[in-house]
């Protein structure tokens, strides 16, 4: 929870900022407050094992944004990088509509056409149409197709709207 920081002086008679509900101004202030009682040595004895306390809180929120900051920053680079690699590999993946046995169709996508197609024994003959894309555009056709979806596979019944979908990828553009 974050309070209006309640630091007044002369030069400053109400700070904007934000402050912990734990603390007594906002940490610039605190900050600000410290260094000039260290320098003007006006810290009375007494009042060194609270200062300890405070400043103890502070370093920790301190630390917890700093680590806050670290983590969005970080995150935000590996969700980055994620993407561009999924972009990278969307660019080197093909959709593949393949006819199986008993009028069916697979749909699905691979960045090696080859070895898919061996790991399920299909021979070039049985590839209907390529389409390029990955996942996304592989979903899309599940959606596009789930009324003819044979099951929770990645089957779908031959129907006409099907074969007039793989004929328009074969034609050239």
């Amino acid at each position: 929870m974050s309070l209006p920081c309640c630091y007044t002086s002369e030069t400053n008679p109400g700070c904007t900022a934000r402050r912990h509900r734990d603390l007594p101004m906002c940490l610039r202030h605190i900050e600000k407050t410290i260094r000039k009682a260290i320098l003007d040595e006006a810290i009375p004895q007494d009042c060194f094992r609270e200062l300890v306390q405070h400043t103890d809180t502070y370093l920790a929120i301190k630390r917890m944004n700093r680590d806050y900051e670290a983590g969005k920053a970080i995150t935000a680079h590996h969700v980055a990088r994620e993407r561009e690699t999924q972009r990278r590999k969307a660019e080197d993946c093909v959709v593949y509509y393949v006819r199986l046995t008993g009028q069916r169709i697979k749909i699905g996508w691979t960045a090696d056409l080859d070895t898919r197609m061996k790991s399920f024994r299909a021979r070039a003959a049985d590839i209907l149409a390529l389409e390029p894309g990955g996942y996304e555009v592989e979903t899309r056709r599940h959606r596009q197709f789930a009324h003819l979806r044979i099951g929770r596979s990645e089957e779908f019944a031959e129907s006409d709207e099907m074969l007039a979908h793989i004929e328009s990828l074969r034609a050239p553009a």
